[in-house]
């Protein structure tokens, strides 16, 4: 059976209700096999929905009846106060490139369902139709209302820890000036800002001490990440039997340190994320030696700092975590296709602007449906993620390795004109080549792995779409030459599927983006 009679075959059973224009096989054309979002077809001229899967039928609460009667208006099916989006769409000329919007569908009862949507322009049988896909959000917007909640309730507790501390501040005018500069910690955006804030408060006007160095928990050790002291650095294994391991062995108890020397937690949630060790003045540490309840007063007040340099630390790495989760693909640990999209247009227009050069290279694991076919889906996902891992390793830090769809990688290369682009492909190449992938269930059998690379660099008249579609035609002619290659080609019709159409695939597995694509 050829490849056609194959996808014309998987279509025939796909549960796609098809108005008379769309025979199956030319909407597979478009909108590809196994799609996880929900897809629909509209009508652009009267704003029709013509064609839509079971998922956007669930979305929307609609019947499969009453698509195929020609009774569905799309702009009925969202929400009123966002309807003018979809008429922008209809009016605006999407010609050249993707649509990314965001609207609530409203099914027959009523309920409300917030998706995101990507539209691309489709001229079929000498009409206009609008391609979306759609993908609800509820999950990522519930994920930031909660991460607002937390972060207002720290922030909360922090304040009111500080509430708490003002009479000890009171004792002295130096510990007074340290209320609003400890405040201004909860504006800081990263940890390098954190720690440098803290260090000019504890040792600048506020409390003055000599030197203050920050220690955060990495793999059960210590590291020193900033200090006042010149060229202060090191590692101490909270297994050791060094000072630092001790006073969290002791629970915090600082019997044992030197007088000039204080050791703070940094903690939040029950967990010790750090310590910050305090040197006083010798001057200072006299007057605490004679008035114990001062020393005492001394230490709650930075204890209580350390709780709040603590929260706020613990909140930088929930919100960072929360940011890379919407950018990264989980399967193979590169960035995912939507933060690449809005990447490409970025880079574009400040190479256009610069004058500077901007290749692509497009990748496509060879014979990827047989590796899944013969080792099963777990083997085809470890050998994405084992690709991932390659390509990540033997590009630039400024490079952007994107996993764009199913067994499809794109790379971007800021800087890098088609010459210098070919030796990086190559590059990539040999290191696949290199590579040993073995089978899971038997891991001294190796497993054979190749990819075929196409390159593009940026022309003068060229959009997005044009960009990528002479990077997809240069990769399929490295299929058509024998594959386990890479190649250009300068000045190439794309292919007559453009790759922009193509439909993101769902980054956790491969099961279905791998068992439709013959590779």
């Amino acid at each position: 059976m050829t490849s056609c009679e194959s996808l014309s075959s998987q279509v025939a059973n796909l549960p796609i209700p098809l108005a008379p224009v769309f025979t199956a096989d030319e909407l597979a054309l478009i909108i590809g096999t196994s799609v996880a979002e929900a897809v629909f077809v509209i009508d652009t001229q009267s704003g029709v929905m013509v064609a839509a899967n079971p998922r956007l039928l669930e979305l929307a609460g609609k019947t499969l009846e009453e698509v195929q009667a020609g009774e569905v208006q799309f702009d009925q099916l969202i929400y009123p106060e966002d309807r003018a989006v979809f008429h922008t769409w209809r009016g605006a000329d999407l010609s050249s490139t993707a649509a990314h919007f965001e609207f609530r569908l409203v099914d027959r009862g009523g309920k409300e369902s917030c998706v995101e949507t990507s539209l691309v322009p489709l001229r079929w049988m000498r009409k206009g139709y609008l391609l979306g896909f759609a993908r609800p959000i509820a999950e990522r917007k519930n994920l930031e209302r909660r991460l607002r909640e937390e972060v207002d309730e720290q922030k909360k507790r922090t304040l009111e820890a500080i509430k708490a501390s003002v009479r000890v501040y009171q004792i002295t005018e130096k510990i007074k000036q340290s209320l609003p500069l400890t405040k201004n910690l909860l504006n800081t955006e990263n940890e390098s800002q954190l720690f440098e804030s803290a260090a000019r408060i504890l040792t600048g006007d506020g409390l003055h001490f000599k030197d203050v160095t920050f220690m955060v928990v990495n793999e059960n050790q210590l590291v020193v990440v900033h200090s006042s002291k010149p060229f202060q650095r090191g590692q101490f294994p909270l297994s050791d039997q060094n000072k630092y391991a001790q006073f969290v062995r002791r629970n915090f108890d600082d019997a044992g340190l030197p007088k000039d020397e204080l050791l703070i937690p940094l903690r939040s949630r029950g967990s010790l994320l750090g310590l910050i060790e305090v040197i006083l003045f010798p001057r200072e540490r006299v007057f605490f030696d004679d008035l114990r309840i001062v020393s005492e007063w001394q230490k709650d007040i930075l204890f209580t700092i350390g709780d709040i340099i603590g929260l706020h630390l613990d909140n930088l790495r929930l919100y960072g975590e929360v940011k890379r989760q919407s950018v990264v693909d989980p399967l193979t640990g590169t960035f995912n296709r939507h933060y690449f999209v809005r990447l490409l247009s970025a880079e574009m227009n400040r190479c256009k602007r610069t004058g500077r050069p901007i290749s692509l290279v497009f990748v496509d694991v060879d014979e990827f449906k047989r590796i899944n076919d013969t080792y099963g889906h777990l083997q085809g996902d470890h050998v994405l993620r084992e690709l991932g891992g390659i390509f990540t390793r033997n590009l630039r830090e400024e490079d952007c390795v994107c996993r764009y769809g199913g067994d499809e990688f794109v790379v971007l290369l800021p800087e890098v004109d088609g010459e210098k682009a070919k030796l990086i492909a190559e590059k990539l190449l040999q290191a696949v080549r290199e590579h040993g992938f073995f089978s899971l269930e038997s891991p001294e059998k190796p497993i054979p792995v190749s990819i075929s690379i196409g390159i593009s660099s940026l022309e003068n008249n060229q959009d997005e779409d044009l960009f990528l579609q002479a990077a997809d035609a240069a990769l399929y002619r490295a299929k058509k030459m024998g594959k386990n290659r890479c190649e250009t080609l300068p000045g190439a019709e794309p292919r007559n599927t453009p790759v922009i159409l193509a439909a993101p695939q769902n980054s956790s597995s491969t099961s279905s983006s791998s068992s439709s694509s013959s590779s």
